[in-house]
């Protein structure tokens, strides 16, 4: 834990100098470690190279600028140190998955915008940004169709498409309203208890993503010869929308298999940690009493209860232990005052 300690002052470091140009050499000279130490031990820790997460970040506050400020484009990426708007664009493209102008557009859902501060939380938001990616995505996919639906220009099939593209749309708020959620879970982890709820909001996207490609296609196969021609392009662009949300859906579905995993598996961790804490105070309490025999037996069966595999362990079994003690204790309290010279040491 303490060679963390370092690692994480200089994610300090490197926020609250951000917009400088950053190298190895001199955010190592600043938490004083050799660049190697440092590379080695921010890699192990961080699961990035040190360069890796400085651009990562740059890209993501570059990314809440985007949506929070009308500068410029390239304004935006002179401030965070990049030398053109080119260069700027496609390192953008290749971490957000989408083009900087796209982002902006339909004001899209930043990365991580908020800084790691615990590894846990490092790792977990990994992965919830890898699921962000495949939704924004999803969601340009889908504006871009209804915009291009919108400007159908048969009259005949205008009031159709204007439907299809507000549908579309729609489909593309459902999309967004889950991304708060999934964004939320790398600071909270405990809501890794929703996603079976969130992978049903998107199994259901994607349903209905493909039958918007059913009736787009019912609809203009339907027309007049020249129409169907006309058209056709649009029923390509609904049923790539259908293809690609039941791919990202299955993706998605993935992602949270493996952060459920890391995340219970950390908790285990930290509940064996704290279970094993009580049980040692316990011992400690048991050791402690003399005189009280039968106060001293309940504590034991209290730690006896509690020396469990944690996989046995349950909030019911928890809280059956806790009102034990709170009976036990105010026993002691009793006894204690009945024989003010008497000491009895409990948990």
């Amino acid at each position: 834990m303490d060679k963390e300690k370092p690692v994480f002052h200089s994610l300090e470091l490197i926020e609250n100098r951000i917009s400088e140009k950053l190298t190895v050499e001199n955010i190592a000279s600043a938490v004083y470690f050799s660049k190697f130490h440092y590379s080695r031990l921010f890699r192990e820790i961080i699961g990035d190279s040190v360069m890796e997460y400085v651009t990562k970040r740059k890209l993501t506050l570059a990314g809440k600028a985007l949506l929070e400020s009308r500068a410029s484009i390239i304004d935006i990426a002179l401030e965070y140190g990049f030398e053109s708007r080119e260069g700027f664009s496609r390192s953008f493209k290749a971490y957000m998955g989408i083009s900087p102008t796209k982002y902006r557009q339909y004001g899209l859902t930043a990365i991580s915008q908020n800084k790691v501060e615990e590894r846990p939380t490092m790792m977990y938001s990994k992965t919830t940004d890898e699921i962000i990616r495949e939704l924004n995505d999803l969601i340009v996919k889908a504006k871009d169709i209804a915009n291009n639906a919108r400007k159908n220009n048969v009259m005949e099939y205008a009031q159709f498409w204007n439907k299809i593209a507000d549908t579309t749309d729609d489909f593309a708020g459902k999309t967004r309203s889950v991304l708060e959620h999934i964004a939320a879970i790398a600071e909270r982890p405990d809501e890794i208890t929703n996603r079976f709820a969130i992978i049903k909001v998107i199994e259901d996207i994607a349903f209905q993503s493909n039958l918007l490609a059913f009736n787009v296609g019912l609809m203009v196969s339907r027309g007049q010869p020249e129409h169907i021609k006309i058209q056709w392009h649009l029923c390509e662009m609904y049923l790539e929308l259908a293809r690609m949300a039941i791919l990202k859906s299955g993706k998605i579905a993935g992602f949270f298999n493996e952060l459920s995993a890391l995340i219970f598996e950390d908790m285990r961790k930290v509940a064996t940690e704290k279970i094993n804490e009580v049980i040692m105070k316990g011992k400690d309490a048991a050791d402690g009493i003399t005189g009280y025999e039968n106060i001293k037996g309940e504590v034991n069966n209290v730690i006896l209860c509690l020396s469990v595999p944690i996989d046995a362990v349950t909030v019911s079994l928890l809280e059956d232990n806790l009102l034990k003690l709170h009976i036990i204790s105010f026993a002691a309290d009793m006894d204690v005052c009945r024989n003010p010279n008497d000491h009895v040491k409990l948990i």
